[in-house]
């Protein structure tokens, strides 16, 4: 991977197609795969991850990896309760890689 631009737009998509099925994982547990999926699209990219990115990505460096597994743990489980806590969590939170991303082309 190129640099911070190309992991940016490698992101984009299965981040936004990820919200929607956040939303819906509240309601059908089947979603579950949906989510599951989508997130391993965003573990990949993770590691292509450029390692020289802005001070805006310290955060999700720290937290990105683990925030991935742990929402799809809890996506294999049917808990959309538990994905929703993991992608809005405060502290370590899907927002994150929204930081890291912000000012980049469809961010």
């Amino acid at each position: 991977m190129a640099g911070i631009d190309d992991y940016c737009a490698a992101a984009k998509e299965p981040t936004v197609q990820l919200m929607a099925a956040v939303f819906d994982i509240q309601t059908d547990p089947a979603k579950g795969a949906e989510v599951v999926a989508l997130v391993d699209q965003l573990l990949a990219n993770e590691a292509a991850r450029p390692s020289e990115l802005p001070a805006s990505a310290d955060g999700w460096v720290r937290h990105g990896t683990q925030t991935l597994r742990d929402m799809r743990a809890a996506a294999q489980a049917g808990d959309g309760a538990r994905v929703w806590e993991v992608f809005s969590d405060k502290e370590r939170g899907m927002y994150l890689l929204g930081n890291t991303c912000q000012g980049r082309a469809g961010w």
